[in-house]
């Protein structure tokens, strides 16, 4: 089953500065199955910024898993022939192996 890598990609990629209060996210729902699979993936984190006496204040941000694979594929070229790569192995085109393939082929360079 193929997933939507494109969307994974910008949602990566919209983290890759600063942490996202949880109201600013397009998928406001932290719940949502996309959000899940990116921490199921142990790509984002989601915690609590609140202070002292402030209501909850959850935030999502990129682990340093996230971080790595998000300098990777902020290069379109790399981005493109991943997934034409894996498309040619008859991989599937889902996160978890885009995210293996890239993690581990860019550790080996020394990258």
């Amino acid at each position: 089953m193929n997933e939507d890598l494109d969307l994974f990609r910008r949602m990566i990629l919209g983290l890759q500065k600063e942490a996202i209060p949880e109201e600013n996210l397009d998928l406001r729902n932290l719940e949502d199955p996309k959000w899940q699979q990116l921490r199921r993936e142990g790509l984002v984190d989601v915690f609590d910024d609140s202070h002292r006496d402030e209501p909850p204040h959850r935030v999502i941000s990129l682990t340093a898993d996230g971080q790595k694979l998000s300098e990777i594929i902020r290069d379109d070229s790399i981005w493109n022939d991943t997934k034409a790569q894996l498309a040619a192995a008859n991989r599937p085109l889902t996160i978890a192996v885009l995210k293996e393939t890239l993690l581990t082929d860019y550790s080996r360079r020394g990258a």
